[in-house]
């Protein structure tokens, strides 16, 4: 794909969030701050971004395959500094 063709839903982090989602990012923070990588292992990881990556596929009309998802957007870019 293309990098000419993409959607910025960087501005996202100032808009006003919705109670459940404020307690259920609440809730992940601190399962992260108590166990760490104990906790948060590569399979829970990949059971939290897989639901998103599916509903903005659909929100914005295309493939799973070509939505990418992260905690931070420095997050994404260690991984692309990484893969390189």
């Amino acid at each position: 794909m293309a990098l000419d063709t993409w959607t910025n839903l960087s501005y996202a982090n100032v808009a006003t969030t919705s109670p459940t989602a404020h307690r259920i990012a609440s809730e992940w923070s601190d399962a992260l701050a108590r166990g760490g990588a104990a906790e948060f292992d590569g399979e829970a990881e990949k059971n939290v971004m897989i639901p998103l990556r599916r509903a903005t596929a659909r929100m914005l009309s295309c493939g799973i395959e070509d939505v990418c998802v992260g905690s931070s957007a420095t997050e994404l870019l260690c991984s692309l500094a990484w893969a390189i």
